[in-house]
């Protein structure tokens, strides 16, 4: 697991955002640290969070263990929580 990921999910996910860089993203995200990190950061359950992106927690839950990787428009929803929720 990445440590940056684990300290810093916004900014990992930000990068690959920002850079419309999906290969980045999905590496960013494939192995869930940057996911899982972002949820915890939220103070969320998985339930919650797969609630607000309109996902089922399973998928969700298979995006943290890398069993899946996200698309860019989920990666983009969890970067706006992220930042909303620093505001």
């Amino acid at each position: 697991m990445s440590t940056t990921a684990t300290t810093d999910p916004a900014r990992l996910l930000r990068r690959a955002v920002e850079t419309h860089d999906v290969f980045r993203a999905a590496q960013a995200a494939a192995d869930g640290a940057a996911f899982l990190a972002a949820r915890k950061q939220l103070g969320l359950s998985q339930r919650a969070l797969a609630e607000r992106l309109g996902v089922n927690w399973t998928y969700l839950s298979k995006v943290e263990t890398g069993a899946t990787a996200p698309g860019m428009p989920l990666i983009r929803q969890v970067l706006a929580m992220l930042e909303d929720a620093e505001k």
